[in-house]
């Protein structure tokens, strides 16, 4: 305790003087540098200011010359017109006035829709489900002309939030229809779902079942893909062009409604061409080899601000890599083809023995659900 008492002031002392002698110590070292930047600073000015006569009696002795115009700063006169709807000089390849005009002429031809469920909302909705229901009450209006009821099918709907089924009475009970639940956001599930008996309700859309369900040999009649901004979310982290070309891909007609906020300056038709590109360049055992796909706008909605074509996508001709079950294994081979073209019925191929013969001809409804 003795030497306790007798060092405590010591080491006090100590401290403060510590202490002291690093403020001092920063305070040097600001100084220093604020010295040096000063000496810094004036040398320049020294320089700069004895350079200035040299360089003006070389600007007297040295006559100017006339600047050429290969040399100026300008761009030089284009001899022709900028072609901006070809993609020179425009970002993207169109112009503003370009995408201006195409956004009023859908806006002249546009629908505008409804929410019905406004009443039953619990907060603002998404423009995609309310687009949706609009697609889909006029597409079952349109279902004798689109869908040829009278004969049966298969139907896939990719977003189905069990609120209402429009297609039940206009297709009949010789249709058979699948449907992955999407449920709305905004929107109480009711106790009692509508759904049919010839109905097979699926889980929500992750990316997991997704890519399950396109690695199968499925090829359905009719699907729906009305809720693609709704899908990417679900399916997060797959691209727009990944989802749209995998969709398309697996149904004969497709009717399709793009997300409110497209890419870039590219139309909704000219997304799914993209998409169909990219797609059959891609290379892998569950690739899509050849994909011709015709596209055309039956329809124009408007929700808000949000104006978007309703497209009928048709496979002209199709060969997948597909696998007999739902199963997605990236490392694992496949040696099934599934090869269709429009107007015949679509045909899987095994290969054995580096022959292929024919092991399905899918000339009637027909889902693997192994």
């Amino acid at each position: 305790h003795f030497f306790g008492v007798l060092l405590s002031p010591l080491l006090i002392y100590w401290c403060k003087m510590a202490g002291i002698r690093a403020k001092l110590g920063m305070f040097a070292l600001f100084f220093f540098g604020y010295l040096s930047c000063s000496i810094y600073l004036n040398f320049l000015r020294t320089v700069e200011s004895g350079s200035e006569p040299q360089a003006a009696i070389l600007a007297d002795s040295v006559p100017l010359r006339r600047a050429s115009s290969n040399f100026s700063c300008l761009p030089a006169p284009s001899a022709t017109e900028c072609d901006c709807d070809g993609g020179g000089g425009a970002v993207g390849g169109k112009s503003p006035e370009t995408l201006a005009r195409q956004r009023d002429e859908l806006i002249r031809r546009a629908t505008a829709c409804v929410d019905g469920l406004k009443g039953h909302r619990m907060g603002l909705p998404m423009l995609s489900p309310v687009l949706a229901r609009c697609a889909s009450v006029w597409i079952a209006g349109q279902a004798v002309s689109l869908l040829q009821p009278q004969r049966p099918q298969t139907l896939f709907d990719y977003g189905f939030d069990v609120l209402d089924f429009f297609f039940g009475e206009p297709l009949g009970p010789r249709w058979s229809f699948l449907a992955a639940f999407l449920p709305q956001d905004t929107v109480t599930l009711p106790v009692r779902r509508k759904i049919p008996a010839n109905m097979l309700l699926l889980s929500p859309p992750i990316l997991f079942r997704l890519r399950a369900w396109f690695a199968t040999a499925n090829l359905v009649d009719v699907q729906l893909a009305l809720r693609v901004d709704e899908l990417l979310t679900y399916a997060t982290p797959i691209g727009l062009l990944e989802l749209v070309g995998r969709i398309v891909s697996m149904a004969k007609k497709t009717y399709l409604i793009m997300p409110c906020t497209g890419i870039s300056d590219l139309t909704d038709v000219e997304i799914v061409h993209e998409a169909v590109r990219q797609l059959k360049a891609q290379a892998g055992f569950l690739g899509v080899p050849e994909l011709e796909v015709r596209v055309v706008p039956v329809r124009v909605f408007q929700y808000k601000a949000c104006v978007k074509e309703l497209l009928e996508v048709t496979v002209m001709k199709l060969h997948r890599r597909v696998r007999p079950k739902w199963c997605h294994y990236a490392f694992n081979g496949t040696t099934y083809d599934l090869h269709y073209s429009h107007g015949s019925p679509a045909k899987l191929l095994v290969r054995q023995h580096g022959s292929v013969r024919a092991r399905v001809r899918m000339d009637r409804p027909w889902v693997g659900l192994a």
